[in-house]
């Protein structure tokens, strides 16, 4: 009898391994091979499944941002204006050892999204999506005093969450700014000139 196989959590499953080997070995390390062999299937078994190696990877990267945004939602639950913002940096800087093997995945992929049309489109939309919670957060702590009225909303919420994806880079090469104390003080440091008090 042949062995009855869930679509969906066979496509999961082949995510979840070609994230472990990116992490393990980089981008470059990544092939339909050795992610057939963290699974213990053949080759021929990932095609039932992807067209391609790209569709994994494209799906690989939709699943780090989708447990990066369930990891912000987790942070922020029952916190508003500064609070949500300063917890929804927190839950992307390379702070622990989750955030910081994704660091390591996210910014091998940010190497392949020039080249890469659907890549594009997902960290657009992506950029879209938090730059916009951001901007209801810093907006939030305006409202409640905690801002000046003259912070600019749009640009402090995109300085915040490049300052995420930047001191993620500094992780990935072993920069002295990547020490977690450092990381939480440029975050109150690019904060600062914008508090009320």
């Amino acid at each position: 009898v042949p062995k009855i196989v869930d679509h969906d959590v066979r496509r999961r499953e082949i995510v979840e391994a070609y994230i472990r080997v990116a992490a393990r070995e980089g981008l470059h390390g990544v092939t339909s091979r050795a992610v057939a062999s963290e699974l213990g299937i053949a080759v021929g078994g990932l095609w039932h499944y992807f067209d391609s190696l790209e569709a994994v990877l494209s799906a690989a990267y939709e699943r780090i941002y989708a447990r990066q945004t369930d990891r912000i939602d987790e942070g922020v639950e029952g916190l508003r204006g500064l609070a949500a913002a300063k917890a929804m940096v927190r839950a992307l800087l390379p702070l622990t050892t989750t955030t910081q093997l994704e660091a390591r995945i996210n910014v091998s992929y940010w190497g392949y999204i020039a080249s890469r049309a659907e890549l594009s489109r997902i960290q657009a939309q992506l950029e879209i999506d938090w730059t916009r919670r951001m901007c209801d957060y810093i907006q939030g702590a305006v409202e409640d005093g905690r801002l000046k009225a003259s912070t600019p909303v749009m640009l402090l919420a995109q300085q915040l969450l490049l300052l995420t994806s930047a001191l993620q880079v500094e992780f990935v090469v072993s920069s002295s700014l990547s020490a977690p104390e450092r990381q939480l003080e440029i975050l109150d440091l690019t904060i600062a000139p914008w508090l009320t008090d």
